[in-house]
């Protein structure tokens, strides 16, 4: 079934089951009588390698490394388990949130037929606090570094875009890359043009080749980085 809602249902569909569970979760007591935006004109560096790497296997993907596990876009929702633990909350179908700390959260969504995700994203801000949270933003470097370690290592960048297509649109920067070990972990039908906002509506659900994601950071370099996400298909034309 393709993802037909957009990013944004999602996050609020997920926000107000969070609230629902934090208010579940609250003690009984007896009874008694806009986020600044401009312009990005500098795309931060981000080092990547052009040339394919070793194609990771399904055992690769659960190895310790430096106290962490190898969890990438395309793996099995188990090795985001060993990551992230077992507490997270599986209320939704398809999807697991973890509360990493009082300012970070973490989301993915997996295909429930072979449990491999196809999103993930990371939020530096309060799960509580949709708005208003700049003062949680974090710099391009951190985002970075977060989000960066769940790109398949046979990744191959395609395309890099720091200027909205769309006025409608969220400022950002998006990153294009194509995986030949991701396209063999999910089935076509994930990998698609995603955003449907304003002018681009009319390319929403287009096919893209399989194997083709986007990293996207949301934010500016003025304003600091709110999230960071990893989406099989693409948001932004590029």
């Amino acid at each position: 079934m393709l993802r037909i809602c957009s990013r944004w249902v999602s996050m609020w569909f997920i926000l107000m089951c969070l609230l629902v569970s934090a208010c579940d979760a609250l003690p009984s007591t007896p009874s008694s009588g806009s986020s600044p935006t401009s312009t990005v004109t500098l795309t931060p560096s981000i080092p990547v390698n052009n040339h394919p790497k070793s194609t990771p296997t399904t055992s690769s993907n659960r190895t310790p490394y430096n106290n962490q596990v190898k969890a990438y876009l395309g793996s099995d929702a188990s090795a985001f388990r060993a990551l992230y633990g077992s507490h997270g909350d599986t209320t939704l179908k398809g999807t697991i949130i973890w509360t990493l700390s009082q300012t970070e959260w973490f989301t993915l969504t997996f295909d429930t037929i072979n449990n491999h995700v196809y999103d993930l994203d990371h939020y530096f801000y309060p799960s509580s606090q949709a708005a208003n949270h700049q003062q949680d933003d974090v710099s391009f470097d951190v985002a970075r570094k977060t989000c960066s370690h769940f790109i398949p290592p046979d990744s191959v960048l395609i395309s890099v875009k720091n200027s909205k297509p769309d006025p409608a649109l969220t400022d950002g920067i998006q990153y294009v890359y194509k995986s030949a070990w991701l396209a063999h972990q999910l089935d076509a039908l994930w990998f698609y043009f995603d955003e449907g906002t304003g002018s681009m509506l009319v390319q929403r659900n287009t096919p893209v080749d399989p194997g083709i994601y986007t990293l996207f950071y949301i934010g500016t370099e003025e304003t600091g980085y709110e999230m960071c996400f990893l989406t099989t298909g693409v948001n932004w034309p590029y």
